[in-house]
């Protein structure tokens, strides 16, 4: 009895958590999403890219302070797979966010830019959904 006590307990955990990465990631991705399509400058940028390292509105405060590649792998770990496209695309998402803090705040964002990083975010957002989709049939 305690077995399967226990054994329900993990998989009530488990079910628990990946919802909660589940709705953070998507809460991180239309943050980043928002805020960049509004972005003017290298400063606007860099706001909108804080999401890929900290939740401006997190959906539960265990997770505030992961970045989004750990929430990533912790929410891969519990589904026993992962997708190398959508940790590759946050990999290029943090490796951006890194330049930007080099570069001056009141700089003009290059609409190259923007579009680029857009397109990071529109793609890791499909891959949410068509996972998302997945799991739920």
């Amino acid at each position: 009895y305690q077995i399967v006590q226990h054994h329900y307990e993990v998989q009530l955990r488990n079910r628990t958590q990946l919802i909660t990465h589940q709705f953070e990631i998507g809460n991180r991705i239309q943050n980043m999403k928002y805020f960049l399509r509004k972005a003017q400058t290298v400063g606007d940028a860099q706001l909108a890219l804080k999401s890929v390292f900290l939740s401006k509105t997190p959906v539960n405060p265990e997770v505030e302070k992961l970045s989004l590649s750990v929430i990533y792998f912790n929410f891969y770990q519990i589904l026993g797979s992962q997708n190398k496209e959508a940790l590759e695309l946050v990999r290029k998402l943090e490796d951006q966010e890194y330049i930007l803090q080099s570069q001056k705040q009141s700089d003009p964002l290059p609409d190259a830019e923007k579009q680029k990083l857009l397109g990071w975010i529109g793609a890791l957002e499909q891959i949410e959904l068509n996972e998302s989709n997945t799991r739920s049939h």
